[in-house]
């Protein structure tokens, strides 16, 4: 039988490809329009609205970035159980920052649902 840690793993591992987007938005290369469907706010615009000056942006970025590439290294190198309390301690005010931002740029509920679901895992 499959552990629930297990499954946790697997469903928590696609969290670097977004890591890497946001990575890369941080050094200027900016393809983040894969993280939402067309016509969605953009990352720049659900910055903005967090009242953070922009040019913490970047630096800000490339640190999310770093961290959800991190969950993917841990679950499958460092296997780490330290690094995964630290990263779900870290998670936890993030989401809910990124669900506060996603109220405020006018997102429906239902894309909020990753930000409440992801750090449990």
């Amino acid at each position: 039988m499959i552990s629930l840690r297990t499954i946790a793993k697997i469903l928590s591992s696609p969290i670097a490809f977004p890591g890497i987007l946001f990575i890369l938005y941080g050094f200027g290369v900016d393809h983040t329009h894969l993280l939402g469907p067309p016509g969605s706010p953009t990352v720049d615009e659900k910055f903005r609205v967090t009242g953070l000056p922009p040019t913490l942006f970047p630096p800000i970025s490339v640190a999310v970035g770093l961290l959800k590439v991190t969950v993917l290294l841990n679950n499958t190198y460092f296997k780490s159980k330290t690094l995964s309390k630290v990263l779900f301690y870290i998670s936890v005010p993030g989401f809910a920052l990124v669900a506060h931002s996603h109220n405020l740029v006018g997102l429906p509920m239902q894309d909020n649902v990753p930000c409440v679901v992801m750090p449990l895992l």
